[in-house]
Formats: C-alpha cells, sequence, structure tokens
C-alpha cells in the first residue's frame, strides 16, 4: 500500500470543526488547492497523516466589501481573484499579481491563502497584498485575531500560524481615490515561473499639491521573506513623482533589499534587477494615481 492510500481525508463544512480536527489528529495538515502540498507529498517533504480539507466551507470562498474592508477568503482561487470585476476595478495590481500565476490549471485550483500560509519568498500575491496594508485574519482554539500581513511571514515558509490555527479571511482596506498600483515580476520564463524578483507598488497623491502623500513599496525574492521597502517609501512621500524620483526610489530599494544567491540567481543579479523593478512599478503606479486624480470614482 503507497504513502497517499494510508492517508486520511477529512472534510469538515465549519471552520470550528476543522480547527477540532487540526488538534485531535496531530500528524494533519490543511488542504486547500493542494498545489504546494500534494508536491510536497509527493517528494517525501511532507507525510501528514490526515488531511483536513477546507472546500466544504461556505465562508472561505467569499469576495466583498465589509466594514470598509476587502474581505477574501482564504480559499478564493487566483482564477476568482484575476476575474473578479471588484478587484480589477479597485486592487487591480492584485488581479495583476494572480493572472501571472503558473498555468491557468494551477491557477484554477491553487488559493490566496494557500500562496500565503506557503510562505515562500516568491509568493506572487504577498507583494501586492503587503503594498496593499492588508492584515490576515486567523482563527484558532484560542479565538481569532488579526495580524498585518507584514508581520505573518516569519522566514522563509514560516508563519506566525500557530497549532490548530487557519487563515480565514485577508482583509485590504479601501483606497482614497487619487490612488494607484503596479505589480510586476522577473522570471527565466515568461510565464508559469517562479519569480527570480518581484516588485509592487501603490501611490496615492495629494492632489492639491500633486505630492505623493503616501507610497507603499514591497518586494519579492528580495530577503527571508517579502517585506516592504520602507526607506524608499519614505524617500518618496511629499514629492513629485518623476522620473527622477522614480530612479532614486529604484536605487534606495536595492540597498535596503537582502537577497540570497541560488541556483536562478545571484544575490548581486537581484538587487540589480530589482531598481528596474521598483523604477517601473513606482512610475506606473504614480500614472495610474494621476489618471485616477481626474476621474470619478476610480482608485486603482
Amino acid at each position: 500500500m503507497s504513502t497517499l492510500q494510508r492517508i486520511k481525508y477529512l472534510e469538515p463544512p465549519s471552520i470550528e470543526q476543522a480547527i477540532d480536527l487540526l488538534i485531535k489528529h496531530e500528524s494533519s495538515a490543511l488542504l486547500a488547492g493542494g498545489t504546494d502540498l500534494l508536491v510536497k507529498m509527493r517528494d517525501g517533504k511532507a507525510a501528514p497523516a490526515v488531511l483536513v480539507s477546507l472546500t466544504g466551507i461556505p465562508e472561505l470562498n467569499s469576495i466583498g466589501y465589509e466594514d470598509g474592508f476587502l474581505k477574501i477568503g482564504a480559499m478564493v482561487t487566483h482564477s476568482d481573484i484575476e476575474r473578479s470585476a471588484l478587484i480589477q476595478r479597485d486592487f487591480g495590481l492584485l488581479a495583476e499579481a494572480a493572472r501571472q500565476i503558473g498555468s491557468r490549471q494551477i491557477r484554477n485550483v491553487a488559493t490566496i491563502g494557500g500562496n500565503l500560509c506557503n510562505a515562500a519568498p516568491s509568493a506572487d500575491t504577498a507583494t501586492p497584498l503587503l503594498a496593499l496594508n492588508a492584515s490576515v485574519k486567523l482563527v484558532g482554539p484560542q479565538g481569532e485575531r488579526i495580524v498585518p500581513l507584514e508581520s505573518f511571514f516569519t522566514g522563509p515558509m514560516r508563519t506566525v500560524l500557530e497549532r490548530g490555527e487557519i487563515m480565514a479571511e485577508i482583509r485590504v482596506p479601501r483606497l482614497p481615490s487619487g490612488s494607484g498600483g503596479a505589480f510586476t515580476k522577473h522570471s527565466v520564463r515568461r510565464a508559469m515561473d517562479l519569480a527570480i524578483v518581484s516588485a509592487s507598488a501603490v501611490v496615492i497623491l495629494d492632489s492639491s499639491k500633486g505630492t505623493c502623500s503616501d507610497v507603499r513599496i514591497a518586494m519579492g525574492v528580495a530577503g527571508p521573506t517579502p517585506a516592504r521597502a520602507r526607506r524608499a517609501e519614505s524617500l518618496a512621500r511629499g514629492r513629485k513623482p518623476d522620473s527622477r524620483l522614480a530612479e532614486e526610489v529604484g536605487i534606495a530599494a536595492a540597498e535596503e533589499a537582502k537577497p540570497r544567491s541560488s541556483f536562478r540567481a545571484s544575490a548581486e543579479y537581484r538587487r540589480e534587477v530589482l531598481k528596474v523593478l521598483v523604477k517601473r512599478v513606482f512610475s506606473k503606479a504614480a500614472q495610474r494615481a494621476m489618471a485616477s486624480s481626474v476621474a470619478l470614482g476610480g482608485s486603482i
């Protein structure tokens, strides 16, 4: 009998029951889309005795506004995000990122919660959500807690999730008019490949002055976790978003990055590419913010 045949599969109808099963079965793992977990199991890097599937919990599959936040259920697939008219209209950089994940077949089953909980430095949805000041709702035996996404990642493939905790939703605050955002990544192949580096930016303009009232920049594969480029952000606030500033922001972001060398690329190469990517997303986000500031009800 193979290892896969010995695994017990459970499909609880609620988050509470899923938590109970995780606590009851010490050797258990959550199954969302399975695009990461099943590969790890195949390669012998994970061997849970029990799979607790989240597919039967309807509340984890919704997208909508509530209390001033866009709330995205953790089981929403990348295809759902890519096609969502609401996300395309208000948070286009997240749709851009989802569109570049894997193949159509992968996007149809892979979930946003799984992408974040896997905690890979190259997670494509992490940088746009960081730039959007997103937080996540975690539910566990002790109740629920809201964690800023920036504090969620603790290292490569590591998060603050405790035993029995489940990510239930992602919360993204509304953006004001005069906002613009952009995402881009660099990979060996143009499709179906992990990012060598990636970057996202959100620019919010002060329409009366034409300056950046807020700037948020996030980088992927630029360190052990996806992270904000804080010094680059500070450099841009209060200044007009022109080509010179974009150049400075790209250099500053690359200088604060802490990439590592791997078989995909050297740390030096990643840092050089980041200069270009951050410059590009900052410029594009600023252009979209300018367009939004003159359009009724526009955001990104």
